[in-house]
């Protein structure tokens, strides 16, 4: 019995990283026979724009020509559609039908594996071979046991700890004019350069205004403006361009003779460049998608009712991989979030402002405008949330976060009947003033991811022995357990039919 490997994706390009993997993958799994299958239409990139067949064949057979048991096949560019792993095991299965099979995965696409198309059908094809990157020690065994008790059988491994390069990096370093030979190899990479692929007018030129360390953060914000440009269901290309273009000014002096027709009066120093680059984009470059010249003209400053691109790159610009304040992470989070970046972008532009602050600075009319009007969407959002999300729900909802802390003796007081002031207390114990601050951020961090509500006050949350978080109708009380007793607001406000305790098990509320 032969057997055989089936390496499928886009291939657009492929890569040093392509080509060890698949010698890695014939001596590990003891390959005669290797398939590389340039995708048609990806199940996971259906909105991505791929290069023509033609050139993502020839790329194929000039990358893989120095192994000698590989094989280019065009067969899910012919069968046309999206390209479904079941179908390709499916053609290969009864090409090689007394042959093993084994299809390649990462540990990204296995641990996606069960929202594939048919995937029971595909094992019953074909082996799953795994290779790994930037994985944690252990993760062999969690997975497979994963896999196992998903699917009744094992997946093999490939001997091989992948290297971070990416297609989608290549394409951006591709348009920037620089050689790619590194990661693509020569004949790859001089088949790219005559073909035009992936090439970006005026990009080196925009570069070549820029200090080496500007240069740099330009290609920063490009690669991870790609990365998220497919989620979020806009151009690649345009995210490339935008990114290269945006900071093309930022080392140039209004006195240069590029600005002989350009005037911006009354725009702070730092700002003034994101005009100045939209101009030169316009007319040196000659770029002329009103899409990417305003993600260039407001990528420093922000504006209401940005387009994703504008805040795609205004984000990207922000929170490429060498940025570091305060808060940078929790916005990387939001960025990768599925729903809109609109939070990303009213996160982001609060720091800002904050920023701007607490240096002295001059704050510009449309950033502050544009906190504003994403700070009116936060709120529309609350408030619909509110309409559809009962007091009581609110309740349950802290009683849940306090009690992911270890809150103690968590109960619920219906006050609506005795006073305006609110509908419900939450009350709760903790053992010291770290728990008591742990269970309040929890509180607030649980309700607002979960449901897009924030407190209109928070007291003593981080030193307090009684901390209050205030959404309105629902007051949440935490306390250290001697506070608790001296103030005893069950006391106070319980008539003996109104106070409810909170069950972590079933996680309801019980008289």
């Amino acid at each position: 019995m032969k057997n055989i490997g089936i390496f499928g994706g886009s291939f657009d390009p492929p890569h040093s990283e392509h080509i060890s993997l698949v010698e890695q993958a014939i001596k590990s799994l003891e390959l005669d026979k290797v398939y590389i299958v340039p995708a048609n239409i990806p199940p996971h990139k259906k909105n991505k724009s791929l290069s023509s067949d033609k050139d993502r064949l020839e790329m194929c057979k000039l990358a893989f020509s120095c192994l000698p048991c590989v094989e280019i096949s065009d067969y899910e560019l012919s069968a046309g559609g999206v390209s479904y792993t079941y179908l390709t095991c499916r053609y290969f299965k009864e090409k090689h039908p007394e042959s093993r099979l084994f299809w390649f995965v990462g540990t990204d696409m296995l641990r996606d594996f069960p929202t594939w198309k048919k995937p029971e059908e595909i094992l019953s094809n074909a082996t799953l071979a795994v290779c790994a990157r930037n994985e944690e020690q252990g993760w062999i065994k969690k997975e497979t046991e994963n896999f196992e008790n998903r699917f009744g059988q094992k997946f093999s491994l490939i001997d091989y700890q992948g290297k971070d390069v990416s297609s989608t990096q290549i394409r951006v370093l591709a348009g920037t004019g620089m050689d790619i030979t590194d990661y693509t190899g020569e004949p790859v990479a001089e088949y790219i350069q005559n073909a035009g692929l992936y090439a970006i007018p005026f990009a080196d030129t925009s570069l070549s205004f820029q200090t080496k360390k500007r240069r740099e953060h330009s290609i920063r914000v490009a690669m991870l403006a790609a990365k998220r440009a497919l989620s979020l269901k806009i151009s690649e290309r345009k995210a490339i361009t935008a990114s290269l273009f945006h900071d093309c000014a930022k080392n140039m002096s209004p006195d240069s003779p590029c600005f002989s027709d350009f005037q911006m009066q009354g725009v702070p120093k730092p700002v003034w460049h994101q005009y100045a680059g939209a101009y030169l984009a316009e007319h040196l470059f000659g770029e002329k998608d009103e899409e990417i010249l305003n993600a260039v003209r407001y990528h420093t400053s922000g504006r209401e009712n940005m387009t994703i691109l504008e805040k795609l790159i205004f984000l990207a610009d922000m929170l490429e991989e060498e940025r570091d304040f305060p808060r940078v992470d929790e916005l990387r989070k939001l960025f990768w979030q599925d729903d809109t970046l609109d939070e990303c972008m009213r996160v982001a532009l609060k720091e800002t402002l904050l920023h701007l602050q607490n240096k002295g600075s001059e704050i510009y009319p449309l950033t502050q405008n544009a906190y504003e009007y994403y700070q009116k969407i936060k709120n529309k959002r609350r408030n619909k949330i509110m309409s559809e999300f009962t007091s009581r729900d609110l309740a349950i909802a802290a009683c849940k976060a306090l009690a992911d802390k270890r809150g103690k003796d968590i109960v619920v007081l219906s006050v609506r009947e005795k006073t305006t002031l609110c509908d419900y207390f939450v009350i709760a114990s903790a053992s010291n003033a770290p728990q008591i601050r742990a269970m309040g951020e929890r509180v607030e961090e649980l309700l607002e991811k979960e449901h897009g509500i924030v407190p209109t006050r928070t007291e003593g949350v981080r030193d307090g022995r009684w901390a209050v978080v205030d959404y309105g109708d629902v007051i949440v009380h935490i306390f250290h357990d001697e506070t608790r007793l001296f103030y005893h607001l069950e006391r106070l406000w319980q008539d003996g039919s109104n106070l409810e305790r909170f069950n972590e098990k079933t996680e309801e509320l019980e008289r």
